[in-house]
């Protein structure tokens, strides 16, 4: 133990080489021990269990805040490298999820990454060579704060540090757990399920497969103990209460999500097994059945929001109770999408596939007219849900860390686009109904709408611009398949065959895509799409009318 403790009073290296040489191989470099000023940390750090520590409350704040009272009263002269190391993390994640912020984008990155570098040089080599409870901790939130960086790599690689290490700890096993007080046992689960979270997310994100099965998850659920809640303040105390409530039901959420990872994606093996489409109509059916369940589960508290009742102002509520329903309406609908998207998938492949036919396209019209359904509902949803957060008065502050809401967002964009260009495809072929006639509405002003949300999630951050840009860019080729065609021109028509319908859907599209570059936002379509990116579109054979290679 004494090797993991820091004597902050002094210099790290007493001897320094002032060189030239020394001060050019220095230059840039991270001092980790700099400890900023007592207060202005503490409300970093009271900020971050506002925030990040309110979603997932795996670390204690009651006792962390009192460890960090005593080490600041003496001026920091010993304290552990772990406790040290997760501060710094802390100190990065407060600064990284801040929204809104006085800072922009690049400067919060700056100034993140000057803990987070902090943060690695103290806890290195106890991540390789050791661990202990706060090193499984400083893991999860060390790949959290990578989350929102280019840095997927590191993401992955760290989370598999965090899930060995709370193996090794035991935090999996409730005969280990059982050695532990009440509040070190429940801190351990409240961790394990962390690791279990942010595995199910980066499976979901990175399309990577789970590192901890579904059978591994075996502990009970995390519970009020008087010990986890010591606090005077009833305020706090309801807080702690609601995000034990909203912690419980993301972990409901993140179960069901393991299940569309395994059975609907199969958990990310890309072995292109195959799937029969009555046979996967019917396991999502079985998940919707699940959440649907799993909705009426959660508390009264924590209800899914309708947008209405955000447009209309009939939410008097504590913001901090707001916004954790919001974010879990979000988390609620992606999940959603998730679970129908393979059957969107199946139209699209329908679409510019080598057995695209008559008969397949009434099977799929047939039983993945609900689908279609949800994954637009869902999709409107989560827009009209983050264009409220990000450009009313009344919104600011109700989301996440702006990596997550960029992540619904975006997929929202993708998967209202599908939707759109397989209404225009089917409704061109007669002996179909058209999908708008199964109940499929899309409202126009959508796209645009989510292309402003993405362009003022996070001002100056290149990674919503170039989401933005990229739905700028489907939102020029939807608006020019909707355009009006000159007088003596035929439109698009339900008595028109499969073939006619693609040249003209074709010769809408092309001249427009070769014109887009010069947009609002800026940035040629290369930047985010591949040459083959669009292929679907001239799959079709022009001598035989059936599809030629797909792409």
């Amino acid at each position: 133990m004494h090797s993991h403790v820091l004597h902050l009073s002094r210099a790290p290296s007493p001897a320094r080489d002032r060189s030239p040489a020394a001060q050019r191989r220095n230059r840039g470099a991270v001092n980790p021990f700099d400890i900023p000023g007592a207060e202005a940390t503490l409300e970093l750090v009271q900020e971050y269990f506002a925030n990040t520590g309110l979603l997932f409350p795996y670390i204690h704040r009651e006792n962390f805040i009192a460890t960090f009272k005593v080490a600041a009263a003496n001026e920091f002269r010993k304290v552990r490298r772990s406790w040290l190391g997760l501060l710094n993390m802390i100190l990065a994640m407060s600064i990284s999820t801040a929204y809104p912020s006085d800072l922009s984008y690049e400067q919060r990155k700056i100034k993140s990454q000057v803990y987070f570098q902090r943060a690695m040089a103290l806890c290195e080599k106890q991540i390789r060579f050791g661990t202990s409870l706060e090193i499984v901790q400083f893991l999860l939130l060390m790949s959290q704060y990578l989350q929102g960086t280019e840095s997927s790599i590191q993401t992955w690689n760290i989370h598999g540090l965090a899930v060995k290490a709370a193996y090794q700890l035991g935090l999996h096993s409730k005969q280990a757990l059982g050695r532990y007080s009440a509040l070190d046992r429940e801190v351990r689960i409240r961790t394990w399920y962390g690791c279990i979270l942010l595995d199910r997310t980066l499976s979901m994100t990175l399309g990577r497969p789970s590192c901890i099965p579904e059978a591994h998850v075996r502990i009970d659920l995390p519970i009020r103990t008087s010990e986890m809640t010591p606090s005077d303040d009833d305020s706090q105390l309801w807080l702690n209460d609601l995000s034990l409530e909203f912690f419980k039901s993301t972990i409901s959420l993140s179960t069901i999500l393991g299940k569309v990872l395994d059975i609907l994606y199969d958990n990310n093996l890309d072995c292109d097994t195959p799937q029969n489409i009555f046979s996967l109509a019917g396991q999502i059916l079985q998940i919707e059945h699940q959440l649907s369940e799993s909705q009426n589960e959660f508390p009264e508290t924590l209800r899914l929001l309708h947008v209405t009742d955000l447009l209309h102002h009939t939410l008097p509520e504590p913001v901090p109770m707001l916004k954790l329903r919001v974010i879990l309406t979000l988390r609620y609908h992606n999940l959603r999408i998730l679970a129908h998207r393979p059957l969107l998938h199946k139209y699209l492949e329908a679409i510019g596939g080598p057995d695209a036919n008559k008969s397949q396209f009434s099977m799929l019209c047939q039983v993945g007219g609900n689908s279609l359904r949800a994954c637009v509902h869902s999709a409107t949803t989560i827009i009209k849900l983050v264009a409220y957060a990000v450009n009313t008065k009344q919104g600011k502050g109700l989301l996440g860390a702006w990596w997550f809401s960029l992540y619904y967002t975006f997929n929202a964009v993708l998967v209202l686009y599908s939707g759109y260009l397989i209404q225009k495809f089917t409704s061109s072929i007669s002996e179909l109904d058209p999908l708008h006639d199964i109940g499929i509405e899309f409202e126009r002003d959508l796209i645009p709408q989510a292309v402003e949300c993405l362009v003022s999630l996070d001002s100056g951050n290149i990674m919503t611009e170039k989401c933005a840009r990229y739905a700028k860019k489907l939102e020029r080729v939807m608006r020019t398949l909707n355009q009006v065609p000159e007088e003596g021109n035929v439109p698009v028509a339900a008595d028109r065959n499969i073939r006619s319908g693609v040249d003209e859907f074709e010769a809408a599209l092309w001249p427009d895509i070769i014109d887009i570059g010069n947009t609002p936002l800026g940035s040629d379509l290369n930047e985010f799409m591949v040459p083959g990116d669009l292929d679907f579109l001239s799959s079709f054979d022009l001598q035989t009318n059936a599809p030629a290679n797909p792409s």
